[in-house]
């Protein structure tokens, strides 16, 4: 009795001892075949973090946190930098001055929010609404905006440089001395903006929507705006030096003291528009509507306009 009871605590012993190597040294070997090194390297589990989904081109990708408590202060100044923060109610929140660098706020609901002088830099806002919302003087570079509703919304002297805005509803909008150069602006719906001042150099507009859009003093300087619609636009005083605006639709715009220096208005529409002191040195006229246009001297296009301005003797603008 005494040797079967010593075998079996020595059994017992040796279980005790050897089970946790064993377990070790498998797991030792599982992580080093996965490249991973020893168990003693494996991380921790992250509960409060997750990672960034791709979210468009230019978009920071790092980590997102969900649980931290600085993500549950929505408040000025707010340190909400990659925050998660996807579908959440932010009606009329006021985050002046807040970091949203790189933040997930896709198919958030902004309406009426007070975004001054927030940092959103690699923000994704895709399919948010901004409808009414402020965001004068906000930092939106390489933002996402894809598909936001943002009828209203006030981005005045905003930083939108390397921002995305494809199919973004921009209707009505406050861009007034806003930074759009060289965007990707194609067929996106600027209709009654206000772009006054604004810097759009280079940007691609090809096909946009801007009937009764404000750009006075605006520049538009080798802006491509083949095909866009510019009907009761304000293009006064703005510089449209070398632009493309090919097949544009001109009916009824203003272009009083605009300059045209070398752009291509190739087959546009200038039915009835005001060229009244416009500068037209260089620019490409070929085929485009001028009937019943305001011409550069302030006298009326007549019938047969067609690539240039056949004036009608006795009439002038009133």
């Amino acid at each position: 009795m005494t040797d079967v009871s010593t075998k079996n605590r020595l059994h017992r012993m040796r279980g005790s001892v050897y089970a946790p190597l064993v377990m070790t040294f498998a797991a030792s070997l599982i992580y080093a075949a996965a490249g991973t090194g020893t168990a003693a390297d494996v991380p921790a589990p992250d509960t409060q973090s997750q990672q960034t989904p791709a979210a468009g081109p230019g978009l920071a990708v790092g980590r997102l946190v969900s649980d931290d408590d600085r993500c549950q202060r929505l408040e000025r100044y707010a340190d909400l930098n990659h925050c998660n923060m996807r579908g959440m109610d932010l009606t009329g929140v006021d985050l002046y001055g807040a970091d949203l660098t790189g933040a997930d706020l896709t198919s958030a609901n902004l309406y009426g929010a007070r975004l001054r002088k927030a940092n959103l830099s690699y923000t994704n806002l895709g399919y948010t609404d901004l409808t009414i919302a402020d965001l004068s003087r906000a930092n939106l570079t390489n933002a996402g905006l894809d598909h936001a509703v943002a009828s209203s919304v006030n981005l005045t002297r905003a930083n939108l440089t390397g921002a995305h805005l494809p199919g973004a509803a921009l209707a009505y909008a406050n861009l007034t001395g806003a930074n759009l150069n060289h965007l990707n602006l194609r067929e996106i719906d600027l209709s009654n903006a206000d772009l006054s001042g604004a810097d759009l150099t280079g940007a691609d507009l090809t096909s946009a929507c801007l009937r009764e859009a404000r750009l006075k003093g605006s520049n538009l300087y080798y802006t491509n705006l083949g095909y866009a619609i510019l009907t009761r636009a304000d293009l006064s005083s703005a510089d449209l030096t070398n632009s493309g605006l090919d097949y544009a639709g001109l009916t009824s715009a203003n272009l009083d003291h605009a300059n045209l220096t070398g752009a291509n208005l190739n087959h546009a529409s200038l039915y009835y528009a005001n060229l009244t002191g416009a500068n037209l040195t260089s620019a490409n006229l070929t085929n485009a509507w001028l009937t019943d246009a305001t011409w550069t001297n302030g006298h009326i296009c007549g019938q047969g306009s067609w690539g240039e301005c056949r004036e009608v003797e006795g009439l002038s603008k009133i």
